[in-house]
């Protein structure tokens, strides 16, 4: 990714790893910038990319899901998701996590685009992926920590859940506005 800008990057004085379990870990770097004092910067680290899969029957309905969200103490409408496991093909994760979460699969997939969800907080970039006439193959199967219910939402009736303030997952906007804008 290519970024056009004239800001000059502070220095890292210091790195240390703070915290340390499993996919997560938190970092606290010791910033300079310039003649300004230093200050301490913490960052997570998850794993480095995930995949958000918005996918389309051929009937053009979405195949979206309700997610419940622990730290947003919250069941969120939300997308098929997941990290992508090292040298794993993102579009390939894509495809393991729709069928996992949603029981559906997709003819075609392809990276519509790419983001930094969490840039003031998190190393990780997300992977948008456009799945092309999902069909419905199996049960889903999910982790213990997943608690899912796949749902079939035409682009009208998103819409109306997105206006009527319905609580939202941000990877599903971000995923709609690389596909329709």
């Amino acid at each position: 990714m290519t970024c056009f800008h004239s800001l000059k990057m502070p220095v890292i004085k210091k790195s240390q790893t703070i915290f340390k379990n499993s996919i997560i870990e938190i970092k606290s770097d010791l910033l300079q910038q310039g003649d300004s004092p230093p200050y301490h910067y913490y960052t997570l680290k998850a794993c480095p990319i995930a995949v958000i899969v918005l996918a389309f029957t051929s009937q053009e309905q979405i195949v979206a899901i309700h997610e419940y969200r622990h730290p947003a103490k919250a069941i969120l409408l939300s997308l098929p998701a997941g990290y992508v496991e090292q040298g794993e093909d993102p579009v390939l994760a894509a495809q393991r996590e729709l069928i996992e979460e949603t029981g559906y699969d997709a003819n075609a997939f392809e990276i519509i685009g790419e983001a930094y969800p969490y840039a003031g907080i998190s190393t990780q970039k997300n992977l948008y992926i456009k799945a092309k006439e999902a069909h419905k193959i199996d049960r889903p199967q999910l982790e213990k920590s997943e608690i899912i219910e796949t749902v079939l939402l035409s682009k009208q009736e998103l819409l109306q859940q997105v206006k009527q303030g319905s609580c939202l997952d941000a990877n599903l906007m971000t995923a709609m506005a690389f596909h329709y804008l």
